[in-house]
């Protein structure tokens, strides 16, 4: 009988992999892992369409190479829908040939944006790799699947790479399905939510929601417009997404929500209908979404917040106006201020993204955008050193430029710094990040208003999942620019 498989494999090494679902693969020390709401949404597509399907996850499950090898023999699948990711990959591929050597007859695809990006070299170094699926990647299981099943050529499945003898032949690309209401629920029967409660949910009981794919703007280090989701803005019907609300507080007991979408408030008019649907309702579900500084205004902000919006996450990226050209980030630093405003006016709290060290950088730039994060104030703030994965203009120019310091895929893991310009090297990147974070949460305004916050069971969760996590990265950055102020030292005293 036929058999899908959708499945997350292991990463193995020190902390969790977090991959699935993730814009920014990398490595944690905790288990808070994202919901897989792609895979979910694949499986549910594919029980829709009759195939049986079953489902692993080898990271949540904490399963070594070896033994994830062997639970698939168990379930026995004839299709393996595989997600990878750049900085898992090699351990993705050793899963792979672990499969092949236990089951050479098993169909196996990757997916995924490091798998769309180097579909054609994957597939004529690898040959235990049958089809790489390319792009957004959950209609074109479903078709992958049924023509295995039915027997049916692959040459006429849209958005596969894959192998015909001794040929690798590119099937067209797929178009982006824009009716996003016609899908099924992500299968949460068969992927349970409760297994997946990352820091950001305040709650008991959070989980993912998308109430629109892609993105039409074009920063440089973003990952999913140009590999995976696309650019254009497809976004489900307010009275669709609020009924899937609806369903998750009824079925599943939750209480958070986490709208993964690209930029949730693009369709101004759309989100204001969504918000007044839950109030019509009367719909008590806490709720996190993603934006945009130039997409907000007092009126959305104060209507989110009546609906029970209670965090909103904003890119920065920088305080300098110039890396935010360089970025193509298409903003100022004006308009983040007055939307960080509005926000806290509202009573909406606020996480703002920063990044360092991309291309172009300088040590001005990086004070620069510290004195700002300082400065802006929001209640949360995160400063991550800048990644260039493949398939981002930023990628392509640290590669032309001679910028990429990475020994390994593996080294794309966010936990070491990959860029290295002419301006920076890498411990000053170090020394940046860390000070970014000391100056940002142990400034005494910053503690003060977070202690006078814990006023419920509700608050001291968040207040506590977050200095866990703010601590953790503390001592980690610490720890590595001790590591390299030394090996820097080291070096110094040879060449001398």
């Amino acid at each position: 009988m036929f058999k899908a498989l959708v499945t997350n494999p292991p990463w193995p090494g020190d902390g969790y992999g977090a991959r699935s679902s993730v814009r920014w693969p990398h490595k944690r020390k905790d288990k808070k892992l994202e919901y897989p709401i792609f895979l979910a949404y694949t499986v549910a597509l594919l029980k829709e369409a009759g195939v049986e399907t079953a489902f692993l996850d080898g990271v949540c499950d904490e399963l070594g190479i070896e033994r994830y090898a062997e639970e698939i023999l168990k379930i026995a699948p004839s299709f393996v829908a595989m997600e990878c990711s750049t900085p898992s990959i090699d351990h993705d591929l050793e899963s792979v040939r672990r499969i092949k050597a236990k089951r050479s007859d098993v169909f196996l695809a990757l997916m995924g944006s490091h798998a769309t990006y180097f579909h054609k070299e994957l597939l004529s170094e690898h040959r235990e790799v049958d089809a790489i699926i390319r792009g957004e990647f959950e209609i074109t299981v479903r078709e992958l699947g049924l023509a295995l099943k039915q027997g049916l050529p692959l040459s006429g499945v849209a958005g596969i790479t894959y192998r015909e003898g001794s040929e690798v032949r590119v099937n067209p690309e797929r178009p982006f399905d824009a009716d996003l209401d016609r899908w099924p629920y992500p299968a949460r029967e068969v992927i349970p939510i409760e297994k997946y409660q990352t820091a950001q949910y305040q709650g008991k009981r959070g989980t993912f929601m998308l109430s629109s794919r892609g993105c039409p703007y074009r920063c440089t280090f973003c990952l999913w417009p140009g590999t995976m989701v696309g650019r254009d803005f497809r976004s489900r019907d307010p009275e669709a997404v609020v009924n899937e609300m609806e369903h998750l507080v009824q079925h599943y007991g939750v209480d958070d929500i986490y709208f993964d979408d690209d930029t949730m408030t693009i369709d101004r008019e759309r989100l204001l209908r969504i918000c007044r649907l839950i109030q019509e309702r009367d719909l008590k579900v806490h709720w996190i979404s993603m934006g945009r500084v130039d997409t907000v205004d007092e009126e959305l902000l104060t209507e989110m917040r009546k609906a029970g919006c209670d965090n909103l996450y904003l890119g920065v990226e920088s305080g300098s106006e110039e890396m935010l050209k360089r970025l193509k980030k298409g903003i100022g630093l004006d308009q983040v201020e007055k939307a960080f405003q509005m926000a806290r006016k509202a009573g909406i709290k606020t996480q703002a993204f920063f990044m360092l060290g991309g291309p172009g950088e300088t040590h001005e730039t990086l004070k620069e955008t510290i004195d700002f994060a300082v400065r802006l104030d929001p209640d949360n703030a995160q400063f991550a050193a800048a990644v260039p994965y493949p398939g981002t203009e930023m990628y392509e120019e640290s590669l032309r430029k001679g910028y990429l310091r990475a020994q390994t895929w593996e080294d794309y893991a966010a936990r070491d710094i990959v860029l290295e310009t002419e301006t920076l090297s890498r411990l000053d990147l170090e020394k940046a990040r860390l000070e970014a974070y000391r100056r940002f949460y142990l400034r005494p305004r910053f503690i003060l208003r977070t202690l006078t916050r814990l006023t419920s069971a509700r608050e001291f969760r968040r207040v506590w999942r977050g200095s866990v996590s703010i601590l953790s990265r503390l001592i980690y950055f610490s720890k590595n620019v001790r590591r390299k102020t030394r090996t820097a030292s080291s070096r110094a005293l040879e060449s001398a």
